[in-house]
């Protein structure tokens, strides 16, 4: 849902896993300042992995925490990318 505080940014389909496609949202937070990419991957066996990234700036680091679920089990991450 785009709202006064959400902008939708992109609509994208690009290869996934094994020449599926991978569908991918982005919106932007403009009062937290947090970009949210989420994503759907179909998968061969009729299942679905769906994928959500989100990307902030916390003082001079980059950080991102994904998140992906599907029938095998979820998996989250959390990157922090500093400034040299």
């Amino acid at each position: 849902m785009v709202s006064d505080t959400t902008s939708e940014l992109i609509c994208s389909e690009n290869p996934g896993w094994v020449d599926q496609i991978k569908t991918s949202t982005a919106t932007w937070d403009k009062k937290t300042k947090v970009l949210k990419i989420t994503s759907k991957i179909p998968l061969n066996d009729g299942g679905e992995v769906g994928v959500i990234e989100e990307i902030v700036m916390n003082g001079d680091n980059l950080v991102m925490e994904s998140t992906a679920s599907s029938d095998y089990g979820d998996l989250v991450e959390r990157f922090v990318f500093e400034k040299e």
